[in-house]
């Protein structure tokens, strides 16, 4: 019987959509699906790649890709203090769900 030397999570649970993840959860980059939004939530206790800090709305319609980043780096300032990496909506996902949406996160090692 072989037995996995690292820890097993249900991908059906733990891979999730960073605009998915609540503040303080843990995740690792690599979900092995080559998608830069999705992530594995982790359990804190052991090794990871980041911590989600926050997510804030972006209200109003798109307003663009280098204005909506903007936006995104100004709201992520006022949960870290400005020490963070952080993900906004694309064109898409803000006329879907009617805003836009900035998800703040700390980078570990």
């Amino acid at each position: 019987m072989i037995r996995p030397t690292e820890r097993t999570l249900d991908a059906g649970t733990a891979v999730i959509a960073t605009y998915d993840a609540k503040s303080g959860d843990c995740m690792d980059f690599n979900t092995g699906l080559r998608h830069s939004r999705l992530v594995v939530r982790v359990p804190c206790t052991g090794s990871y790649d980041g911590r989600f800090l926050g997510r804030h709305t972006l209200t109003g319609g798109y307003p663009g890709d280098e204005a909506a980043e903007d936006r995104a780096d100004k709201a992520c300032a006022t949960t870290s203090g400005g020490r963070s990496w952080h993900t906004w909506s694309t064109e898409r996902e803000w006329t879907d769900n009617g805003e836009g949406r900035a998800t703040c996160y700390s980078v570990t090692g």
